[in-house]
């Protein structure tokens, strides 16, 4: 049975979701001021993989429509697939994941 325990748990849970990626995100866009990262196509990258990379060390699965969300777009993908992080990026930090997404965009 839920109890109010178990719902005071889930909500408590949600909002250090929501602060984590609020954190996240604001250290990569001064991550990526702080390296001339001006294109939208390579910032837009720089937040969705730190999304990904938030919920993956929190052991939580993100969906594409949650991303959408989680960024502000009115209009987002009507796909609840999740997204996984490869391999060669599971043991990376913040800023080495940042890195290693621009590394790795065309025309960068």
């Amino acid at each position: 049975m839920w109890t109010r325990n178990n719902t005071k748990d889930w909500l408590f849970q949600i909002e250090h979701r929501l602060y984590d990626f609020e954190y996240y995100l604001k250290i990569t866009e001064e991550w990526c001021e702080e390296h001339c990262i001006f294109n939208d196509a390579a910032v837009f990258m720089c937040y969705v993989m730190t999304l990904v990379w938030v919920s993956h060390m929190r052991g939580e699965e993100l969906t594409k429509n949650e991303v959408f969300e989680i960024l502000g777009f009115e209009e987002h993908v009507n796909d609840n697939s999740t997204f996984e992080l490869s391999k060669d990026l599971l043991n990376l930090d913040h800023e080495e994941l940042l890195s290693k997404v621009i590394k790795d965009l065309p025309n960068y």
